[in-house]
């Protein structure tokens, strides 16, 4: 198997200025995963390269050719946040340290009064998070002060959000004022709770555009049926595997407090009865400030909230671990990040995804790539 490297960089309008291949670089290391902001770090020989050569936000895009197959790694675009120029070694050095666009994502704030259309919604989950992109980031941002009014200033260049999927639960939800990737992180969590996958990410679509999308069921490719792939320590495909039982911090029963003072207090529980009689002593209690949202905040409202920490606070039968590449099941070839796998350990079964990938590449090393694929499952 042969493994070859390009990075592109480009304007963030995506106009192309350079590619750069492992000879012209020193080390690359790229981090991407599950509702977590990607970091990309590059460093190569100054050479004829200036400070001038660089601006906040210019792009970068990995591709990774395995036996001359071209593909680019994550569907993601970079964003240069970071542009260092040092000495080492008596060598002239640069480091560019880039994000993905879950970066993006972490930009916004859900910047309306409480109580309107745009920080109270009832809906389904997937479709929620994409109106909230579009209303905050995306065409249909509108003056806080003035709803009538579009706010051209907020609307972010080069984004797009995908059409409405409509298959996820629906819930209930406020926000006024807080960060947007926050909340749609709470929102997936409340859907995990109640025993289904949601997920999102930022998708390259072309030079200097990208997509918001939503993921119901899994990521990528759902590997679970016909065409199964089976990881287990026994067919040396999967490593350092941790299983786990852990109760330590679990909370159980909430009590979701509003708005008012005292017995005119708004006050709404939120529990799970088979995790509280597991044992005669494991009533575990929470309190869920949730005053901020306001008046006429609605019992539902509540009650999502309390979901969201009770999910957050759940007892985790886990398995995590790492993919071990062989001929026959390739990063990339046999499956990709976001997959949903299936994993056996211990006399236990998961389904499993591919939630995190890692890639180390130094070419002057003695190892040219190093991979770590990594998996996450619950039951």
């Amino acid at each position: 198997m042969t493994i070859d490297y390009e990075i592109h960089w480009m304007t963030d309008a995506g106009v192309p200025l350079k590619v750069w291949r492992p000879d012209d670089f020193t080390a690359m290391k790229l981090t991407y995963g599950d509702m977590v902001i990607g970091g990309l770090v590059l460093s190569m020989p100054k050479g004829n390269l200036t400070p001038n050569d660089f601006a906040t936000d210019q792009l970068l895009e990995v591709y990774r050719i395995v036996d001359g197959r071209k593909r680019l790694e994550g569907e993601r675009s970079w964003r240069i946040r970071n542009r260092s120029f040092y000495e080492r070694n008596n060598e002239k050095m640069v480091t560019l340290t880039a994000y993905d666009h879950i970066y993006t994502l972490d930009n916004a704030i859900i910047a309306y009064y409480a109580n309107s259309a745009y920080t109270s919604k009832s809906m389904e989950a997937d479709d929620m998070m994409k109106e909230m992109v579009r209303e905050n980031l995306g065409r249909d941002c509108k003056l806080y002060s003035n709803t009538a009014t579009t706010d051209t200033a907020r609307i972010m260049a080069g984004l797009m959000v995908a059409e409405d999927d409509t298959l996820a639960p629906s819930i209930s939800k406020k926000f006024a004022w807080e960060k947007l990737k926050t909340n749609l992180d709470e929102i997936c969590n409340d859907v995990r709770q109640r025993g289904y996958w949601l997920g999102y990410d930022m998708v390259r679509t072309g030079r200097g555009t990208v997509e918001f999308r939503t993921y119901y069921g899994q990521r990528g490719s759902d590997l679970t049926g016909s065409n199964r792939r089976v990881l287990s320590t026994e067919f040396n495909n999967m490593v350092n595997p941790v299983l786990s039982f852990d109760a330590e911090n679990e909370r159980n029963y909430a009590y979701v407090t509003g708005t008012g003072l005292e017995s005119d207090r708004q006050i709404v529980i939120a529990s799970d009865t088979d995790r509280i009689n597991d044992s005669r002593w494991n009533r575990r209690e929470m309190q869920v400030m949730a005053s901020y949202l306001g008046t006429g905040t609605t019992d539902a409202y509540l009650t999502s909230q309390g979901n969201a920490a009770l999910y957050k606070y759940r007892p985790k039968t886990s398995l995590t671990g790492e993919v071990r590449e062989n001929k026959n099941f390739r990063y990339g070839v046999n499956f990709d990040y976001g997959d949903k796998l299936i994993a056996q350990y211990l006399g236990y079964t998961f389904d499993v995804h591919v939630n995190k990938i890692v890639i180390d590449v130094s070419p002057g090393g003695r190892q040219f790539e190093t991979l770590q694929v990594m998996i996450n499952g619950e039951l």
